[in-house]
């Protein structure tokens, strides 16, 4: 139900921040998931609206959505900023809704806050470095899960 209430949400963001020809698909993974009772199909897009409001930081990210100041679109620092936007992304896959009471005890973002890290635009895969990274094995949201139950 709450992890359902992120999509939601995620639509509504690129609503109010989008319009149409400003969103782009970063990515779009398919995946079928089999249990002894079921099958599920679970379909998550990385959705990224670009828009002329100001955003604090200059982009933000609410489940699967990334919304991104129009001005990062031709700036040196967009695969920078893009790469770690989609970390937050991963990092909502893993926890699903437990993501905002969980970053209340864990440093969700520990290697820019508490160790002052020097960013280096040019070297995006150093965005991930930065982040808190869920296990590949922490899977609870995704933004379409279509389940089929056996018996």
């Amino acid at each position: 139900m709450l992890n359902g209430l992120i999509s939601i949400g995620a639509i509504a963001l690129a609503l109010i921040y989008g319009t149409p020809g400003n969103v782009d698909v970063l990515s779009f993974d398919v995946s079928l998931e089999f249990t002894f009772y079921s099958v599920s199909l679970c379909v998550d897009p990385v959705i990224l609206v670009w828009t002329d409001r100001n955003i604090p930081g200059a982009a933000m990210t609410f489940g699967n959505t990334i919304v991104a100041e129009r001005w990062l679109e031709e700036s040196p620092k967009r695969d920078w900023v893009l790469r770690y936007e989609e970390c937050h992304v991963r990092q909502c896959q893993g926890l699903g809704w437990l993501m905002w009471p969980v970053s209340l005890f864990v440093e969700m973002d520990p290697g820019r806050h508490s160790t002052g890290m020097t960013i280096d635009y040019s070297a995006p895969e150093q965005a991930e470095e930065a982040l808190w990274m869920p296990p590949e094995w922490m899977d609870s949201w995704h933004w379409i899960r279509l389940e089929l139950r056996f018996g």
